[in-house]
């Protein structure tokens, strides 16, 4: 993914989030390290311009219920790993 040029989309669980973006070398980003257990309404983007990577965390708000909010950068209580 990293030597594509264009966009990626990948899918995962969320409890690898912080294995993998640790592999990719972006954990430094303010990656949250735990994804709630309740939600399911988060798509993480990571954007690359030259050699500099961004994170940003865009809300679906597709479905009644889904939450606008930003997970937290630190681990949330209930949280799962």
């Amino acid at each position: 993914m990293l030597a594509t040029p264009g966009t990626s989309l990948a899918a995962w669980q969320h409890q690898h989030i912080k294995l993998i973006t640790q592999r990719l070398g972006l954990a430094h980003l303010g990656v949250p390290s735990k994804w709630p257990g309740n939600r399911f309404d988060m798509v993480f983007v990571f954007s690359r311009h030259g050699g500099t990577w961004s994170f940003a965390q865009i809300p679906q708000l597709l479905l009644a219920g889904d939450i606008a909010a930003s997970f937290s950068p630190t681990a949330e209580a209930g949280s799962d790993d």
